[in-house]
Order: structure tokens, then C-alpha cells, then sequence
């Protein structure tokens, strides 16, 4: 019992907390800055590639955690229901499944690279 305390604090609880704080460093650094230049009445380039960076941030870990937390949680509970089982597990096969679509679609320099090794592919076959 100890050890899936121990493990579930420190390989699910402890990786989450951190990206927590990491995001809120990031929102708060970037209203700190907004604040700094509203007077000057435009937005730097670097302020919205930063916010964009933020809502980036967010939206791939609200989808990853929710994909991937289920499934650690019942490995770690020791939940012996089958269905239950098969439902965290799909999910989390969702979650490997999703998650390059995800960042290629966040990310246009990553959805452009992998559109031209796609179509090296296809030419070669």
C-alpha cells in the first residue's frame, strides 16, 4: 500500500503539480508584462507569441491529462474490474494515438514537416 502511495504521489502528482506551476509562472509573467506596456498601446510580437505559447500549453495538457490520469490511477489502485480496465486503457491508446495530431496541429512548423515527409513516403511507395 505504501508503494502505490509513494509511486502516485511521485509519478502522477508530483510531474502534474510542476506543469501547474510552470503554467501559472507563464500567465503571470505575461500579465506582468501586459501591465508593464499598456500605457504604450500596442502588443509586442513577443507578448502574443507568449500567450499563444500559453494557450498552446493548456489546451495540450487538459486533453493529456485527461487521457492519461484514469489510467494511472487504476494501475496504481489495483482495480481488478475488466470493464473498467479496458475503458482507461483505451483511453490512454487514445491518448498516444492523439497527442502528435495534437501538437502538429498546435504547432504549423511541425504540421508542415511531417505533410512533406508524408508525401516523400507516398512517393517512394
Amino acid at each position: 500500500m505504501f508503494i502505490q502511495i509513494f509511486n502516485t504521489i511521485f509519478a502522477f502528482a508530483l510531474p502534474i503539480f510542476l506543469n501547474l506551476l510552470v503554467i501559472y509562472a507563464s500567465i503571470r509573467h505575461i500579465r506582468i508584462k501586459a501591465a508593464l506596456r499598456k500605457s504604450q498601446h500596442y502588443v509586442s510580437a513577443r507578448e502574443k507569441f507568449h500567450r499563444s505559447l500559453v494557450i498552446q500549453f493548456v489546451c495540450f495538457y487538459t486533453i493529456w491529462a485527461g487521457l492519461w490520469s484514469p489510467n494511472i490511477i487504476v494501475y496504481q489502485a489495483s482495480i481488478n474490474q475488466k470493464n473498467i480496465i479496458y475503458i482507461v486503457g483505451i483511453l490512454n491508446y487514445i491518448d498516444i494515438v492523439i497527442d502528435p495530431i495534437i501538437i502538429a496541429a498546435l504547432d504549423f512548423r511541425l504540421w508542415h514537416t511531417w505533410r512533406i515527409n508524408w508525401i516523400r513516403v507516398n512517393k517512394k511507395y
